[in-house]
């Protein structure tokens, strides 16, 4: 008869079969991967307008957090490209995603997109970069940050949840669409 505990079971429960479905979901991405049946399912996408809709999605974390968040897309065009947008929404929602997890509260994360001049292999490039003011990662972390299953263990990290598969799986992403993916971070500074 108390609904506040009920509630609060109830919000337990929805939190636990979220991150179970997560975990699951990152395991059948990298065993796809892994066995290459992982397939792009390009149709034509509005790029600024998925984008802006992932922005809308992170945004309830990024002000629980009270993150200040800088978005500079005015280098995008409205324009259609061929994409997969389920795995560009992945690449996109895990990047920022982490960045949010990892930026204490009251830092700061910068999105920006733009469509460059460059064509590589008889396609349109664009990047993506995110950049946060977040706790940053150490020297020897960066060099296996792509690997399944690797997490740098500090005090900070360990209170977040997390398998190490998101990155990775990012990064074959990235590369399935003729892309690449770098990052350079600062401890203490952010990423």
């Amino acid at each position: 008869d108390d609904t506040e505990k009920v509630r609060d079971c109830m919000n337990k429960i929805e939190q636990a079969s979220t991150h179970l479905l997560e975990l699951i979901n990152e395991v059948l991405d990298m065993s796809k991967i892994e066995s290459g049946k992982m397939e792009l399912d390009e149709k034509p996408v509005s790029l600024k307008n998925l984008l802006k809709d992932i922005m809308e999605m992170t945004q309830g974390s990024v002000n629980e957090k009270n993150i200040e968040r800088v978005i500079d897309m005015d280098r995008l065009p409205q324009e259609m490209v061929y994409g997969d947008t389920v795995r560009i929404s992945e690449i996109v929602l895990n990047l920022m995603s982490n960045a949010v997890k990892y930026t204490p509260e009251g830092k700061w994360i910068h999105f920006t997109a733009e469509k460059l001049d460059e064509v590589v292999k008889g396609s349109q490039t664009y990047r993506i970069v995110v950049r946060d003011g977040g706790i940053g990662m150490s020297r020897e972390f960066l060099k296996k940050l792509f690997t399944p299953f690797s997490r740098e263990y500090t005090e900070a990290v360990n209170k977040m949840r997390g398998t190490g598969l998101g990155l990775a799986i990012t990064k074959e992403l990235v590369e399935m669409m003729n892309g690449s993916i770098q990052v350079s971070s600062t401890k203490g500074e952010g990423s």
